[in-house]
């Protein structure tokens, strides 16, 4: 799967960033430096340094979109199109919130800046239901 996606930007097809991008999908959002312990467990000579340009290159690509936190380093995770992230105040837990229509939020930005937009990026804070209910 991710083979083809890395052949058809015609990017070099390594194990290292097939590892990457499904460590990326198990863990849902991922920072570098979790990606990173995590490739070095099976890539030992994987260095930060090249955790960080794959993950520019995947990004360029339009493979991976990066998902800015407050307060923290951005997580990545596999681009899946625009949809609303909630981040957890207590625990830091990053969810995917899918089926909300953010279009309406794009043009009506749009009519007040006079701007076009590509894309939108929304996150929500709030306590988490694991952490509410502990």
């Amino acid at each position: 799967m991710y083979d083809k996606m890395l052949r058809e930007r015609e990017l070099k097809v390594t194990p290292q960033r097939i590892f990457i991008l499904e460590e990326i999908r198990k863990m849902g959002h991922a920072g570098i430096e979790d990606l990173h312990d995590k490739v070095k467990e099976v890539y030992s000579s994987v260095s930060l340094a090249t955790i960080y340009k794959n993950i520019h290159i995947l990004v360029e690509e339009n493979i991976l979109r990066e998902v800015p936190v407050h307060g923290r380093k951005s997580v990545y995770e596999i681009n899946i199109g625009d949809h609303v992230h909630m981040c957890c105040t207590k625990c830091g837990e990053i969810t995917d919130i899918m089926n909300i229509d953010t279009r309406p939020m794009i043009l009506e930005a749009e009519r007040q800046s006079g701007q076009p937009y590509e894309r939108i990026a929304v996150m929500l804070q709030g306590v988490c239901s694991k952490c509410r209910n502990n």
